[in-house]
């Protein structure tokens, strides 16, 4: 293999080493940042549904969650015995996320393999509705990832088609530098062999 060729080689596939590393980053870090948020606002509805219930015990509960339930999402009732004491949704297939009884409040990202991520606030609350006044129930509100989703795959197109606009600069910089580095040493061989 020639000079000029590894020094090509070599420069580019450095670069697209480099680039491929800074793209990963930039895509986990967007992934980390949107998810966190969405995780955030979620958190925040649960906790002005909380409020609400607590300050309104003699309202319709059915009606409040409705109000509250995410635009793709769920909020369950369970009791203590893991039992479902209310359940509303959007969609039938977002009852693919179990249900759990809790003590402590926990806010998570759930990975789904065929399928948006899923948002994920547990709460412990302290029911005061119906005849079951007082009962430490859990509240779950979940929220499917499917905007988060489509925007991760535009961000992932564009970050492989800024990577091969970004590839060709750097193909002719290695070609053009292997030429400079190597034009003294060839100008010197022709020297020597005169």
């Amino acid at each position: 293999m020639k000079l000029r060729t590894k020094i090509q080689l070599f420069s580019s596939l450095f670069m697209l080493i480099l680039i491929l590393l800074v793209n990963t980053s930039i895509y986990f870090l967007f992934y980390k940042i949107a998810s966190d948020s969405e995780l955030e606002q979620l958190a925040q509805q649960t906790n002005d549904l909380v409020s609400r219930l607590n300050e309104n015990p003699e309202t319709d509960v059915s009606g409040l969650i409705e109000a509250y339930l995410p635009s793709n999402g769920m909020i369950r009732i369970i009791d203590e015995n893991g039992e479902q004491l209310m359940e509303q949704m959007r969609a039938v297939r977002y009852r693919e996320l179990p249900g759990e009884v809790t003590n402590q409040e926990s806010h998570e990202v759930v990975s789904q393999p065929n399928g948006p991520d899923i948002a994920v606030v547990t709460k412990p609350i302290i029911w005061n509705a119906s005849e079951r006044t007082g009962e430490i129930m859990t509240l779950q509100v979940s929220n499917h990832l499917i905007h988060l989703e489509e925007t991760m795959r535009t961000l992932f197109y564009v970050l492989v088609v800024a990577s091969i606009i970004m590839l060709l600069p750097i193909v002719i910089a290695g070609h053009v530098l292997g030429k400079f580095l190597l034009n003294p040493i060839n100008t010197l061989i022709r020297t020597m062999k005169e």
